[in-house]
């Protein structure tokens, strides 16, 4: 039987090795595209192990709002970020008033509201009757008239409705304007 010497450390072991992860190396990829009104773009990541910096795990992926959009390899040895920039011209805010509705319960065209491509971040809604009666007012972002006057189903013909309006576009930006038009009540 041979007997070993051994060696007994009085400080923890350390040793020298270092693992190899130069991040400043990293080789950047970028593409960019500016869109119209309405276009996504969609983004296809270039090989297995890419992943999107913000946790999105879909691939392809469809951009719609603008911004830097970053997806990495995570290889300490050959580090590789890509980076998508969208550039989106802004959707220009439409107000759309209907000139007619039919609340009567059918599920069609039951109530009457404002329509925008945009979000109301405020909205002043009035409607009148042809003695120029006020039969409904809100000052609700989702403001709707059911055809209601006084908790009676209003008479049908034609009302005259003033809209005063705030809103936002997908980047933001704040627009303001009013519309007035005639409005047919159906029965």
């Amino acid at each position: 039987m041979t007997r070993l010497d051994a060696v007994i450390l009085s400080e923890p072991f350390s040793p020298d090795f270092q693992e190899f992860c130069d991040l400043s190396a990293t080789h950047i990829v970028r593409e960019d595209s500016l869109l119209l009104c309405g276009e996504s773009w969609r983004v296809v990541l270039p090989a297995p192990g890419v992943y999107w910096e913000d946790g999105y795990t879909g691939n392809p992926r469809r951009l719609d709002f603008p911004g830097v959009y970053r997806a990495s390899n995570n290889n300490c040895l050959f580090p590789v970020t890509y980076e998508y920039e969208l550039l989106k011209e802004p959707c220009d805010c439409t107000v759309y008033l209907p000139n007619a509705f039919s609340p009567n319960d059918d599920g069609q065209n039951d109530r009457f509201e404002p329509f925008s491509n945009c979000v109301f971040r405020q909205l002043r809604m009035a409607v009148y009757n042809r003695w120029g009666e006020k039969v409904f007012e809100s000052d609700a972002p989702d403001a709707h008239w059911t055809g209601f006057f006084k908790q009676k189903p209003a008479q049908p013909g034609v009302y005259i409705v003033s809209v005063q309006y705030e809103l936002s576009d997908e980047t933001g930006h704040f627009q303001e304007g009013a519309l007035v038009q005639d409005l047919m009540l159906w029965r």
